[in-house]
Formats: structure tokens, C-alpha cells, sequence
């Protein structure tokens, strides 16, 4: 059977000159095409100022940034695949919740029943005592304020309140090497991500926030209590609520080196604390084309409003070459796995009373979009986007509740790179 290593021999024919590049795992590494060099020149002559081979890939679409352990994407097949730490996310969604999950993103295993409390309670204890500045600093803000500008607002706030955490004013590195002071960075992280999501969605809704937390709750429920989402007569929030949201964020925590952990790593790559770099990663969630995604797919979908529409819409997008939002995607080129699962769950949620009405107009649209010759023969489907917002609505979260409720399970997959970065 062929090997993915060995040897690529390669003619440079400006001046027929001869190189063997090592090849590993099928990788290339760019400072051995370096060697390749044009020089003007007489062959056989030294030449100093000779120009190495320079790659050009604008978009990182052939370029391995880094070797991580963490998340593996197979969208090439007819069967695609998403896993964390070697287990597939349906696996993790059967058999753990997100707390599991967690602990297995970031310290790379699932935890043991003592393992799981300690972390639970550690993380509760972190999310307690929030500094009165940083919900000033929330409570500052217009009640209408874009959810990013709120969550980078009170991460902020945070940091500054722990300047001690900040390698720069420490005038030394504090984390790379030092494992011991990154896995303090993450759970303080973690928990300062936590009450920033409950302080933002309080304000957002005009409601108290609740800074109790209970130590022997998982984070999803102590985030729900902070919130105020909770049965008035339990004191708890509604199972059903935490089950799909288990389901809703184990499938949502990671997504390989895209364009908010290659932020964050390119932050990481200066020596920065945690928080500073997951709002790095927050930051570039801005665009359309990444985080943003999400809210443009159910923009089109609220606009479309009625599934008899779909067709119109699709026409038009193909007559004048735009693209569909939430169709297609720069990994899954056959189909988007994530999209078979987040259904199931929307139909349960449906069968339960919860179910936000335009959930119909996005399964007409992939209906459309899997019949038509114009998209199958591009290789596009409909992903994850066209459904993850209904997910929260169903809930009965207001629909702009979709981008601190998404980062609240993507801090996980981010915080998981800067560790391994870090170690």
C-alpha cells in the first residue's frame, strides 16, 4: 500500500536545478520549498540575495497552519465526519453531556465522577463574587446593544479587574510552558465567558441578573439560573431546556482551525492571556462569512416567511449568481453531518409544544436545494446554519439570544487551542 511519506522529487526548470522535499503525512514543510531558489545569476555562481519559493494561498485553502489533536473534520466523503478528541459527536451527544465534553476538549479526556465535581464546583466557585464594575460596565450600554459589543465590553471589564493575569504588565510569560497557570486561565476564563453571556442576555431583556450558582450544578444550569430562566415553581430550569442544549452546544464547541481560532492562535502566538484572546476570536465573529452566519441565514428565512416563497427566493439567487445564505460550506462538500442530528432534535422540541414556525421554510429550502441541479452539480448543500437558530427559538429564546448562546459553547473548543498552544 503507498505510503503518505517519503520523498517529492522536484525539477525547477528556470534553471534545472534538482531538490528532494521530505514529505510527512503527506504535509510539505514550507521552509524546505524554501530552498528552492531563482537566482539571475550564471548557474554554478553563489548567489546571496537569491529569492526563496514563496506559496501563495490567500484564504489558507491548501495551508497547514499547525498539528492539533483536538478536532478532526473528514466533509470530503460521501459519509463526513466531525470529531473531538477521537470520538465522533453523535457518540458524545448518546452517552455525555457538555460538561464531559468540556473537560474532554480541553484537558483531552472524559472525566471520572470525582473529576466531573471538581470542575463543576471549581467552575461554580469562579463565577461567583462578580466584580460590580463589570456589570456597570453592561448596564452602561444601550438596552439594544449588539451582543458582541456586550460580551467584549465585559470581558474587558474582567481583565481589568485581574491585571496581575496579563503577561505584558507582568513583563514576563505567565502560561506557555506552565500548565498549573494555564488551566487556572481556563477555568477563570470560562467562568468570567459565563457571566458575561448571563449579564448581557439580562440586560438585553430587561431583566435582574441573578449572580447565585450552585456547586454541584452543571454550568448549563447555573447559566439559566443567572439568566432567570428557571420554573417558577422548581426553582430549576425545564429538563427538556437542558437536554437540547447539551445536544445543542457538544455538536457547536469546536470547528478545526477556522477564522476565530486562527484569531485567537495568532494572538496566542504573542504570549497573551485567555481572555484577551477569546476576544480576539469574538471579535472576528463580526462577518457574515463566520459567526455571523448564523443571523444572516434566519434574516433570509424571516424574510422569506412562508415556504410557498422559497422557490422565488432561490431563483432569484441563482439568476444573479448570489449566494444562498446558509448553503454550502468550505468544509463539507458533500453534506454537513451536524445537520441530521440538529433536525432530530428540532423534531422532539416540535413533538414537545416548542417549535419556532419558520423551522418549515428552512426544511423546504433544503428540500429545494437537494433537487436542484444547479446546487448539486456545485457540490453545495444546505449546513448547519439554515437550523441553529431554531434550536434556541424553540427554546423560547429571542432569536438575537443566538450569538451569546453559540460563543457559550464555541469558548470551549477556543480555550481547548489556546492550551494546546500553550503546552
Amino acid at each position: 500500500m503507498p505510503s503518505s511519506s517519503g520523498f517529492l522529487r522536484v525539477v525547477d526548470e528556470r534553471n534545472g536545478q534538482s531538490y528532494r522535499i521530505p514529505v510527512s503525512n503527506n504535509v510539505v514543510n514550507g521552509s524546505d520549498l524554501a530552498k528552492i531558489r531563482f537566482s539571475s545569476v550564471v548557474q554554478g555562481e553563489e548567489d546571496d540575495q537569491a529569492e526563496p519559493l514563496k506559496i501563495f494561498d490567500p484564504g489558507y485553502e491548501n495551508v497547514a497552519a499547525l498539528r492539533s489533536s483536538i478536532t478532526f473534520v473528514d466533509g470530503k466523503s460521501n459519509n463526513p465526519s466531525l470529531e473531538f478528541q477521537g470520538y465522533t459527536f453523535q457518540e458524545l451527544i448518546d452517552q455525555h453531556d457538555f460538561e464531559d465534553v468540556t473537560h474532554l476538549m480541553i484537558w483531552g479526556s472524559i472525566p471520572s465522577p470525582t473529576q466531573k465535581s471538581a470542575f463543576r464546583s471549581r467552575l461554580a466557585k469562579a463565577c461567583q463574587n462578580v466584580p460590580q464594575r463589570v456589570i456597570e460596565v453592561v448596564k452602561a450600554f444601550p438596552p439594544n446593544a449588539p451582543y458582541y459589543t456586550l460580551l467584549i465590553a465585559a470581558l474587558s471589564a474582567f481583565l481589568a479587574e485581574q491585571p496581575h493575569t496579563i503577561p505584558a504588565l507582568a513583563g514576563r510569560n505567565l502560561y506557555h510552558g506552565n500548565l498549573a497557570a494555564t488551566d487556572e486561565g481556563c477555568i477563570r476564563t470560562l467562568a468570567a465567558f459565563y457571566v458575561a453571556v448571563a449579564l448581557s442576555c439580562c440586560h438585553r431583556m430587561g431583566q435582574a441578573f441573578s449572580p447565585a450558582v450552585n456547586e454541584d450544578k452543571p454550568m448549563i444550569v447555573n447559566l439559566l439560573h443567572m439568566i432567570g430562566k428557571i420554573d417558577q415553581e422548581t426553582q430549576d430550569p425545564d429538563g427538556l431546556m437542558v437536554q437540547a442544549l447539551n445536544q445543542i452546544w457538544i455538536q457547536g464547541c469546536d470547528h478545526e482551525i477556522n477564522n476565530s481560532t486562527s484569531a485567537l492562535l495568532h494572538a496566542a502566538s504573542a504570549l497573551s492571556d485567555p481572555v484577551s484572546c477569546v476576544i480576539t476570536a469574538i471579535s472576528s465573529g463580526y462577518g457574515p462569512l463566520h459567526l455571523g452566519a448564523v443571523e444572516s441565514v434566519y434574516a433570509l428565512i424571516k424574510d422569506i416567511g412562508n415556504p410557498n416563497r422559497v422557490a422565488a427566493v432561490i431563483d432569484r439567487c441563482k439568476a444573479t449568481g448570489q449566494r444562498v445564505p446558509g448553503v454550502g460550506h468550505r468544509m463539507y462538500k458533500t453534506w454537513d453531518p451536524r445537520t441530521v442530528h440538529m433536525k432530530k432534535l428540532l423534531k422532539i422540541l416540535e413533538a414537545n409544544g416548542r417549535k419556532d414556525p419558520l423551522f418549515g421554510v428552512a426544511l423546504e429550502m433544503e428540500r429545494q436545494v437537494k433537487e436542484d441541479g444547479y446546487f448539486k452539480s456545485r457540490g453545495l448543500s444546505v449546513n448547519i446554519d439554515a437550523y441553529w437558530q431554531f434550536g434556541i427559538t424553540a427554546l423560547g429564546f429571542p432569536a438575537d439570544t443566538v450569538v451569546p448562546l453559540g460563543l457559550a459553547c464555541r469558548i470551549v473548543g477556543l480555550l481547548a487551542h489556546w492550551r494546546e498552544a500553550m503546552s
